[in-house]
């Protein structure tokens, strides 16, 4: 059978609620599903005994009926002491297809758990997450240091064109990068639980089958022993997280971040940001869903909203004061100045930068880190040197340091009201250095 969508209805009826309510309200809701659903599921608690007759079985199974949804469960599914009932169901109209019903005994409610297994249908299975990162630990960081020290730099010292002499230095380390750091596939894991130790899986089970003996005796005993053990083992699982998530602290670079990663995982507070260029946005009050069109109003907007502020600004002020910048500066600034001597940079003074930046793996567009640049520092103090005092000299900047990552992130409004700029914010990423 190929696969289909169900629809899946929960319902809990209390049971001192006003029962023909309830009936007249359901029969509504069937009739609305019944026009763009044919498979259908119903479960939950309906406070209807079905181990015996009575008259509000027959009346739920009638209407039920009339919509081809039958009861499936034929089991108990509150058992207590010498008492068993069957308020918990599961109805279906899809008796065409094979299925089993069997209950599951939680242990967290006197209630047990219903599953139905259909057998013969056939589901999207979800991929498993790979990504690609770098493969960086001590080992390929020693080897990448390593194979470093024995560049010469002489590409770079036999040049003198800045762009040339900086476009050598990076191709040349980035290409040892490549090499000691390469592309790995990892899956990426769902482990939620990952403090769930083997010993406290064990005790679980050992929980699950006190209380099937407690459930079936009337032993004080038992229940006292299963609430003991109950105890006993919250105290270890608080234990076992409280130890976990020391350790995750301890062994971190940046500790507040950890912190606070750990609380949003307790408190479930996943962010979600809508990172990369929006799909469809409001531009000149129309929607838009053109790649094009998008990114060239965003480019439109970003290159003229100085000219346009200047514009607003110089219009609200009077007219014999409507200067431009430079035009301010040379009237006001007439006599010449001194010029200005920058001095070289030295090698001391570039390693004394380079120590001072945090351990971090965070990076630019060229997966460069702090974290190895600061272990790599002796090995390019001199040709950075090198570059930099080129760049002093000569006035000019390296274009390869003018890159930079934009991410349009979408700001906190309605998805139907996405407009240039008011709902987005950039972030920039550039080079380490």
């Amino acid at each position: 059978m190929q696969a289909k969508n169900y629809t899946i209805i929960c319902i809990y009826r209390s049971p001192i609620g006003d029962f023909t309510y309830f009936l007249t309200n359901l029969e509504i809701i069937l009739n609305e599903l019944d026009s763009i659903s044919n498979e259908l599921i119903i479960c939950g608690d309906f406070n209807i005994d079905y181990m015996k007759e009575n008259s509000k079985k027959n009346s739920l199974d009638s209407i039920l009926n009339s919509f081809n949804l039958f009861s499936t469960v034929t089991f108990p599914t509150r058992i207590f002491k010498d008492r068993s009932t069957q308020i918990d169901n599961i109805y279906v109209n899809v008796y065409k297809f094979d299925f089993s019903v069997y209950p599951v005994i939680n242990g967290l409610s006197d209630h047990d758990a219903q599953i139905i297994a259909f057998t013969d249908t056939s589901t999207c299975n979800p991929k498993q997450s790979i990504s690609l990162t770098r493969k960086i630990d001590d080992n390929t960081i020693r080897n990448f240091v390593h194979q470093l020290s024995y560049e010469n730099w002489e590409n770079v010292f036999m040049e003198e064109d800045v762009n040339i002499i900086y476009n050598n230095f990076i191709n040349t380390y980035v290409r040892i990068f490549n090499t000691n750091f390469p592309l790995v596939k990892i899956k990426n894991s769902q482990n939620s639980k990952p403090w769930l130790t083997k010993g406290i899986k064990i005790s679980c089970v050992n929980k699950r089958r006190l209380y099937l003996n407690y459930r079936k005796s009337n032993n004080p005993l038992l229940k006292k022993r299963y609430k003991r053990y109950c105890q006993t083992l919250s105290k270890v699982i608080t234990a076992a997280k409280r130890l976990h998530y020391s350790k995750l602290i301890l062994q971190s670079d940046n500790k507040q971040k950890t912190t606070w990663n750990i609380i949003k995982t307790l408190t479930n507070n996943k962010k979600i940001l809508h990172t990369g260029i929006p799909t469809n946005i409001n531009i000149n009050d129309k929607p838009s869903t053109n790649p094009t069109d998008i990114a060239n109003a965003f480019n439109a907007y970003f290159t003229s909203v100085a000219d346009n502020l200047l514009t607003k600004n110089f219009s609200e002020i009077e007219t014999t004061n409507n200067k431009d910048p430079i035009t301010y500066l040379r009237q006001n600034f007439r006599h010449c100045y001194s010029q200005i001597n920058l001095k070289n940079t030295t090698t001391h003074e570039i390693n004394k930068i380079i120590n001072s930046m945090k351990n971090k793996t965070s990076h630019g567009y060229d997966e460069i880190s702090d974290k190895i640049l600061r272990a790599s520092a002796p090995f390019i103090l001199s040709p950075l040197t090198y570059i930099f005092n080129k760049v002093l000299s000569s006035g000019i900047f390296p274009d390869r340091l003018k890159y930079s990552e934009i991410q349009p992130l979408f700001k906190k409004s309605k998805k139907t009201d996405r407009k240039l700029p008011t709902h987005f914010i950039f972030t920039f990423l550039f080079k380490n250095y």
